[in-house]
């Protein structure tokens, strides 16, 4: 989020944006859930990651099927779009949403409309500091836009404020948020609102404005909370006094989920971010197309392209060697990263991630077993090391393994083609 708010707003909502850290009392730090985003359900993933990207701001991070989803992203928060068909909740019903600053809520309604979305309040509302218009995207999913009053002024495009989860009433969630590490800040702004601070991407705000819980099954809004070690939050969970059916995880666009039922049925999803899926995030965000080239002189074409369903990211590789075509998959395997390399050498180690280093910008990939190799001292490739300098360059430093001996091969440096 863009941090110039902070200059003129009240000490109390400056610290209320910002957030603080809070622990589970029973977890570890490592696996205590903070704010990553939300995930909404639409019939089109395609136009929805359209609409979002064109109305509010948001970037495409990593684009699956249209099958599986995709995932957005706006300043530190993310928006994970899941194809559903199922029928839309009950007007009423507990949902979870977000509030999008905005410079000019005329033109960004106006945006909004344009792009197939709907207004849904004639007139602005006016809050603490400043006024809120409701909008809904073209599949139902509500939002807010704000406009902050006074201070310095706000330009460019729309930036997600913070996170709103409707319930019931206060005394029946705020014990819930208070297990999960979220503590109250300030009651100033009651009967109305509830900020509870975290560290993580944005706040949560609480509205009591709920006339029925969420009904399972049916399409609503799922508040995204990171951590290192889903089954381990779980269990800190459940230690605290929450309710969680099952510790089995699913996978999901941003990496293992488990889903659970809040306060009223509130959609709530621990997102599994460990190093090794971070690491995969970094290569997911590789599709399209790269020139290499070697420290030994040579040029290539190299294509990066995520396949079956978001789970695998495929590195098709011409230059190499002059008339042949190399392959590398990457994909997850429960909690580990995996590379198979199918090699000219005509055949295909497999390497697992066993180093994230330089705060997860260094992957180290080193030798497990393979294919077509009745033993280790047959040559093959047995490491490579990705080092990432930023979105647009990074380099693969890849080592051959033969009769007991290690040779480094040359390394390849990479440039996105725009």
């Amino acid at each position: 989020m863009h941090f110039d708010i902070l200059r003129f707003l009240p000490g109390v909502w400056r610290t209320f944006l910002v957030g603080s850290i809070v622990s589970l009392a029973c977890d570890s730090a490592g696996a205590a859930p903070d704010v990553w985003g939300i995930e909404l359900p639409v019939s089109d993933v395609d136009a929805a990651s359209r609409f979002y990207s064109s109305a509010l701001g948001c970037e495409v991070e990593t684009a699956y099927s249209a099958e599986s989803g995709a995932v957005l992203r706006n300043g530190a928060v993310h928006l994970v779009l899941r194809k559903s068909d199922v029928a839309a909740d009950v007007d009423g019903a507990a949902r979870v949403y977000l509030n999008y600053r905005v410079a000019d809520l005329d033109a960004a309604a106006r945006a909004v409309t344009a792009a197939g979305g709907f207004v849904v309040a004639a007139e602005p509302k006016k809050f603490a500091i400043g006024r809120s218009l409701a909008i809904t995207d073209p599949w139902g999913n509500p939002a807010n836009l704000v406009a902050i009053d006074g201070g310095e002024p706000f330009r460019g495009a729309p930036v997600v404020f913070n996170v709103s989860v409707t319930v019931k009433s206060f005394p029946e969630s705020e014990p819930f948020f208070a297990k999960l590490g979220f503590r109250v800040f300030s009651r100033d702004y009651l009967p109305e609102s509830l900020p509870l601070e975290r560290d993580g991407a944005v706040a949560i705000v609480l509205h009591a404005r709920a006339t029925a819980s969420a009904t399972p099954g049916k399409r609503h809004g799922t508040l995204l909370l990171r951590t290192s070690d889903a089954k381990q939050a779980v269990a800190a969970t459940r230690n605290a006094g929450i309710a969680v059916a099952s510790d089995a995880t699913r996978p999901g666009p941003a990496g293992p989920e488990v889903a659970f039922a809040g306060p009223l049925g509130v959609s709530i999803a621990f997102v599994e971010h460990s190093k090794a899926w971070l690491a995969f995030e970094r290569l997911r965000a590789l599709q399209g197309t790269w020139d290499g080239k070697s420290t030994k002189g040579w040029e290539e074409k190299i294509t990066y392209e995520t396949i079956a369903g978001g789970s695998v990211v495929v590195e098709t590789s011409k230059g190499a060697h002059p008339g042949e075509t190399m392959l590398s998959a990457l994909h997850m395997d429960g909690e580990r990263l995996m590379l198979t390399h199918y090699c000219v050498a005509q055949n295909q180690p497999r390497l697992v991630a066993t180093a994230f280093d330089d705060d997860g910008k260094t992957i180290t990939f080193t030798y497990l077993d393979g294919t077509n190799l009745p033993s280790h001292d047959r040559g093959h490739m047995d490491k490579v090391i990705f080092r990432f300098a930023d979105a647009d360059h990074f380099s693969a430093q890849w080592t051959w393994y033969q009769d007991g001996k290690e040779s480094w091969m040359e390394e390849i440096q990479h440039a996105r083609v725009p």
